[in-house]
């Protein structure tokens, strides 16, 4: 696959770190599902737990997954992890796996919202990079 150049040199960090495992494509740029002005997302599997630090670029969302089961959003407040086995990751083969996101509907400013509006979809993924390859 090939990337922006800014984007890459996300992913080169990323790699360059020895608690990176393996870097993986998701979301709506990974799944033909994306805007013009869409963020490129990626989820980086690490050797150690997540730690909370500034978010690279505007451009790249990094979701950590701890070696705990936890994950957190680059440039997010630690209290804001989660439990990433919520996510249904299943690795498909070595190169592809799919994985679960909640979508819901757009709502008009003021309207009330429904959470049974909110509908599970699968999402497919792809990696980047893998320290042992």
């Amino acid at each position: 696959m090939e990337f922006p150049l800014k984007v890459q040199a996300v992913i080169d960090q990323l790699k360059a770190e020895s608690c990176s495992k393996s870097v993986w494509f998701i979301g709506s740029r990974a799944n033909g599902k994306f805007r013009p002005d869409s963020d490129w997302d990626f989820i980086c599997f690490r050797n150690s737990a997540v730690e909370e630090r500034e978010a690279r670029s505007r451009l790249v969302d990094i979701v950590q997954v701890g070696i705990d089961g936890q994950y957190l959003l680059e440039g997010q407040h630690y209290n804001l992890t989660g439990q990433f086995e919520h996510w249904q990751w299943h690795e498909i083969d070595s190169q592809r796996a799919e994985y679960k996101s909640r979508v819901t509907p757009k709502i008009e400013a003021g309207a009330a919202f429904d959470l049974s509006d909110a509908k599970i979809v699968t999402n497919n993924a792809y990696k980047v990079w893998d320290r042992d390859a």
